[in-house]
């Protein structure tokens, strides 16, 4: 029998579920090009890769749906902080628009529910 806790979830608008495939996208683009290949770097991404796939299922099978539940293992987790610092690193030294206005609060919204006390138990 498997004690692992059950991995907690993420409900997701349609609109979420594909900015959060685009913000994996680039994540896993500059980790290839710039970041040294280790066993941190390779989980992190074979976490997002899984994640993403998983993405693109839920909205293929619930395209009528509002909203969908994605369920996210600690290893994904850990992966998508990583992913959200890189991007909001990248963001918080931009000309204000209203695109980077967005994203800076989508992405740091998201990532107060990844430190909320929801995930840490």
């Amino acid at each position: 029998m498997n004690n692992s806790p059950l991995p907690r979830g993420l409900s997701l608008t349609s609109k979420q579920a594909q900015h959060l495939m685009d913000y994996i996208q680039i994540y896993r683009r500059y980790a290839w090009e710039n970041m040294e290949p280790t066993a941190e770097r390779n989980v992190a991404l074979r976490a997002l890769q899984a994640l993403h796939g998983r993405i693109m299922s839920s909205l293929e099978q619930y395209s009528q749906s509002i909203t969908i539940m994605l369920p996210i293992t600690p290893d994904e987790r850990l992966a998508m902080t990583m992913m959200i610092s890189y991007i909001l690193d990248q963001y918080q030294g931009g000309a204000p628009t209203r695109e980077r206005a967005l994203v800076i609060a989508e992405l740091t919204g998201l990532k107060s529910i990844l430190d909320g006390d929801f995930f840490s138990r």
